[in-house]
């Protein structure tokens, strides 16, 4: 039996792999960010918490 194996052109793989990269930088983008909105919410229950005491 013959087994067609089709490649990719190299066009596609390297528009694929700029994707690619285009994903991780936005990603990289937005972990400062959602680790400061985390943060801000820790300390903003923290603070409803224990400044209601005072």
């Amino acid at each position: 039996m013959q087994e067609a194996a089709a490649a990719l052109p190299a066009a596609i793989g390297t528009q694929l792999a700029a994707i690619q990269q285009d994903g991780l930088d936005l990603a990289d983008l937005v972990w400062p960010v959602v680790i400061t909105l985390f943060g801000a919410l820790v300390i903003f229950k923290l603070f409803k918490r224990f400044g209601s005491q005072i």
